[in-house]
């Protein structure tokens, strides 16, 4: 115990928010890879990481999924993260409701891995964001099955 307590001594102390606003950072690093520096956030609600949302000028921008380890979007962050030019799906013109299939995918970031936030677009116009069912490559390939799960739309 006093060997712990001598570490501990050397170090500074971070108060809650600071640690949730650096937790959040780290969670969306690995999320979104490059394209977290396009999702500029300024709050942290909540009392830890697993309840977090991400605030932008006092809008809700994205929540914690504490089954899926990521954080989810609102079409509010989803205008952010379209900036960064990743993670996108492009759809024939329509606006998507429950689920996006395959045919009425035209193209897609071969960055995405499934389970992957999306943002799902039609010449370059935000309409939804969802949960990604396959690879970014898979969805431009194919041409049956279920592609994205949406969550929000326009």
């Amino acid at each position: 115990v006093k060997v712990l307590n001598d570490v501990l001594e050397g170090l500074d102390y971070v108060d809650k928010r600071t640690y949730l606003k650096e937790s959040a950072f780290g969670v969306l690093s690995y999320q979104l890879m490059e394209a977290s520096k396009y999702l500029a956030f300024d709050t942290v609600a909540g009392k830890d990481l697993p309840r977090s949302r991400l605030l932008m000028e006092r809008k809700q921008i994205a929540s914690f999924d504490i089954r899926r380890g990521y954080y989810s979007f609102t079409l509010h962050g989803a205008e952010y993260l379209l900036k960064s030019n990743m993670f996108w799906v492009e759809i024939d013109d329509f606006i998507p409701k429950g689920s996006v299939f395959c045919a009425g995918i035209i193209d897609a970031d071969e960055h995405i891995r499934e389970g992957d936030e999306v943002i799902i677009t039609h010449n370059g116009e935000l309409r939804a964001v969802g949960i990604a069912r396959m690879s970014g490559k898979m969805l431009k390939d194919a041409s049956r099955g279920l592609g994205v799960k949406v969550r929000h739309h326009v």
